[in-house]
């Protein structure tokens, strides 16, 4: 079905391009692509993804496509293409409105699915087109669709849509952020491992089975914090944050979450303030995860996530991703 659907989109598009200079063959393909592995929705969206910007202005392209790939994916492409239509600029500045809007046309998810996933791959080659325009696409990003990729809980979508929107509205700012991040790279990864080692020796002293992982928060986040808390980057405390991932029984994991928090708090205060547990009375979206935030050496703040191997792959891939 895929293979019959990319030979009749290559019929369709020929060799015409988007603005961005890529052949409208290899643009859809990559909003598949990410639609397929990103999302891991199924064969349908993909295809309707891949078919998205052929036009159904005629009831005979639409007739084709219903009969060669079925009625869900013929509604898909109609939905997408009236979306495509849309006069974002009018209403750039509410995201409440559009979303409204988007999905009084769409009552299918799966069509703003593909919309986010279009949007994203634009982002992701946007440095093609020029300045102003590059301007005004990450202002309408920043405004609606990451606000709408936050309101369906699609937050690395979300993130990864307010980094580019901020990389390309924002570039001053953004560089500078991210050039002092890569400066004390170095220096952050060896704080790192001072800090976990006392913990290490413990959970490997009690014999669990775990991962320890690390990350930077986004340069967004972080402007955003600055901004926030009017302070400047050297001064914001949490610019990373670490995650202790455990493979524990089913039964055993709320007690195995609240072990390990206490073996972090033995060695390092907590905020009490900062804390969240959301293992005891998980998210509405089933996320589940003990956060602390606690003062680790030269009186720095850090973040601390325990959960579960099972509670870390809904975080990611399942139901609260």
């Amino acid at each position: 079905m895929l293979r019959k659907a990319y030979d009749y989109a290559l019929a369709k598009y020929s060799d015409s391009k988007i603005e961005t200079g890529e052949f409208y063959l290899a643009y859809t393909s990559s909003i598949a692509s990410i639609v397929a592995l990103e999302m891991e929705l199924k064969i349908q969206s993909v295809i309707a993804a891949l078919l998205q910007d052929i036009q159904t202005g005629s009831n005979n392209d639409l007739a084709e496509i219903k009969e060669a790939f079925g009625e869900d994916v013929a509604q898909i492409v109609e939905s997408l293409n009236k979306i495509s239509s849309l006069q974002t600029e009018k209403i750039a500045n509410q995201s409440d409105h559009f979303i409204k809007y988007l999905l009084s046309i769409a009552d299918d998810i799966r069509v703003i699915l593909i919309r986010l996933a279009d949007r994203l791959h634009y982002m992701r080659v946007l440095d093609a087109l020029p300045e102003p325009f590059r301007i005004k696409i990450s202002s309408e990003t920043k405004n609606l669709y990451a606000p709408l990729a936050h309101r369906l809980g699609l937050y690395k979508i979300k993130t990864e849509l307010e980094e580019l929107s901020m990389k390309y509205g924002n570039p001053v700012d953004y560089f500078d952020i991210l050039k002092k991040l890569e400066d004390t790279k170095a220096q952050q990864e060896k704080y790192i491992q001072e800090f976990i080692i006392p913990i290490k020796e413990e959970l490997d002293i009690l014999q669990f089975d775990y991962e320890i992982k690390w990350r930077t928060k986004a340069i967004s986040s972080i402007y955003q914090k600055m901004k926030k808390q009017n302070v400047p980057f050297e001064e914001v405390f949490d610019l990373f944050a670490i995650r202790i991932i455990l493979n524990s029984k089913n039964e055993d994991e709320k007690i195995d979450c609240w072990h390990v928090y206490s073996i972090v708090t033995n060695h390092y205060l907590p905020s009490l303030e900062r804390m969240r547990d959301w293992i005891t009375n998980p998210r509405e979206n089933g996320y589940e995860s003990l956060h602390a935030t606690v003062l680790g050496p030269q009186k720095k703040w850090v973040e601390v996530q325990i959960r579960t191997k099972r509670m870390d792959e809904n975080a990611e891939k399942g139901m609260a991703a």
